[in-house]
Formats: C-alpha cells, sequence, structure tokens
C-alpha cells in the first residue's frame, strides 16, 4: 500500500474488472514464466545430484561394509553406524 498506492485486494477487483484472467497475452505469459521455472528448478536438481561414478562408488562402499549390524533393541551398532557415517562424509565434505 505504501509502495505502489493500492492493495492485494484492490488488485484482484482490477484483475476480475478488467478480466486479466481471460487476457491471452498474459496467459501465454504465465506459462512461459511458468516454463522457465521449472527449468530451472529441473537444471539446479541435476547439479545437485552426484555423477553416476560418485553414486556407483558409494554403494561399493556400502555393499564392503556387509549386512547392517543391530542391536536388540533395532538400532544400529555404533561401529556399523561410524562406518557408514564415514562414507557420508567421504562424499559429502569435497
Amino acid at each position: 500500500m505504501v509502495k505502489y498506492n493500492f492493495d492485494l485486494s484492490q488488485l484482484v477487483r482490477c484483475s476480475k474488472h478488467f478480466k486479466l484472467e481471460e487476457n491471452e497475452e498474459l496467459k501465454s505469459f504465465r506459462k512461459i514464466v511458468i516454463a522457465q521455472k521449472e527449468s530451472e528448478e529441473k537444471a539446479e536438481f541435476d547439479r545437485a545430484q552426484p555423477p553416476k561414478e560418485v553414486v556407483d562408488k558409494i554403494i561399493a562402499d556400502g555393499l564392503a561394509l556387509g549386512q547392517p549390524q543391530y542391536k536388540q533393541d533395532g538400532t544400529m551398532t555404533f561401529q556399523y553406524f561410524l562406518d557408514t557415517m564415514k562414507i557420508v562424509v567421504r562424499y559429502t565434505a569435497q
């Protein structure tokens, strides 16, 4: 209200009055903006994924630990937990 001298309720009324939801140019613009946002999110997600070679190494290191070792209460033994955390740190602290 301070910056633009109108509030959201006035914007909504104006949008309905001028039928902006039916405006083909605005619809097209919205589609472009949504597609661009999805593309940027996908690119960010892809950058966050480790390369296949790294995933293969993580899996190999995990398999080398053998079967998980659990205590009677269902939690991992401390040594097995520590060994798994070493793998996590090895590939995430780079």
